[in-house]
């Protein structure tokens, strides 16, 4: 028979480790209530945006492109300061993959990181952001997956291509992805803009699963068509690279480096001659 000292002493474990796997179900579960300045920051930021004036001429712009900080949230603060220290962009765009597992805190400390900004940034989902509950987090922290919005008369199409983190998952069970109906509707040419660029976490590659084979011939078709499609920029690849692998060759898919080798780009878009200069930039 047990003591009653080592008796109480067993049971103060026990609910010690209760309270310490409840804390750590608490900690790492997905459903989570954000707090106000972590919901829809992508419309808080294209409010901020719109506000500003001259933004419905025409004219030369620069943004930042930051993508795939993964977990390495010490980089991602280091590019953050990096980037705060060029006073040419006007807004930064986010690639996606600021998490790793999908897991909310992940989300929240890069978002918090994010904040940190002296511009607007605005988010497109990555398929490691979509990971299990991920992309329900995401989508309560930064809104919709597809949208798109106007900037000194370009058009910024930001579109989910993650198609294979979205197979199985029964929230999202109608999702089209990538929604090649959506897209094409964007690129309709209107009177608001003049240009298109195209933001995605995963390029347009043709025989790559990750936007579904046979979307491929459909997007390019598209894409190709396009007279003011100037570029397609995206992440994922984890390093630089510019090819062509649309039937229209005028049309270059911008492959942007990771935060997570300490690398990110500064754009600049160019009226005169439509196109997107790149600056790589190592930190």
């Amino acid at each position: 028979m047990l003591a009653r000292s080592s008796y109480s002493l067993i049971v103060l474990l026990i609910v010690a480790m209760g309270i310490s796997s409840c804390e750590l179900l608490d900690y790492t579960r997905y459903d989570i209530s954000l707090e106000d300045n972590e919901k829809d920051l992508n419309q808080k930021n294209l409010q901020e945006l719109s506000q500003r004036p001259g933004i419905a001429e025409s004219g030369n712009f620069t943004f930042a492109f930051i993508t795939d900080s993964q977990n390495f949230f010490d980089r991602l603060t280091n590019a953050v300061k990096h980037v705060n220290n060029n006073e040419s962009y006007e807004f930064a765009l986010i690639g996606g993959d600021i998490s790793e597992y999908g897991m909310p805190y992940e989300l929240q400390m890069s978002a918090a990181n994010l904040r940190e900004l002296n511009q607007p940034f605005i988010s497109v989902i990555g398929n490691h952001d979509a990971i299990g509950h991920g992309a329900e987090t995401f989508e309560k922290m930064f809104g919709p997956f597809d949208f798109s919005f106007v900037y000194k008369r370009v058009k910024i199409i930001m579109i989910n291509t993650n198609k294979l983190e979205f197979i199985g998952n029964a929230t999202y069970e109608f999702l089209k992805v990538p929604d090649i109906d959506w897209l094409e509707s964007e690129l309709v040419k209107t009177d608001d803009f003049d240009y298109s660029l195209i933001v995605s976490h995963i390029g347009f590659y043709p025989n790559d699963p990750s936007i579904g084979e046979e979307n491929f011939p459909l997007i390019d078709t598209l894409l190709s068509n396009t007279e003011h499609l100037v570029a397609c920029i995206h992440g994922h690849g984890h390093s630089n690279q510019t090819t062509y692998p649309l039937m229209n060759k005028d049309i270059p898919m911008i492959q942007v480096g990771a935060v997570a080798n300490k690398s990110y780009s500064i754009f600049e878009f160019l009226r005169d001659s439509v196109e997107v200069k790149e600056q790589i930039i190592k930190f």
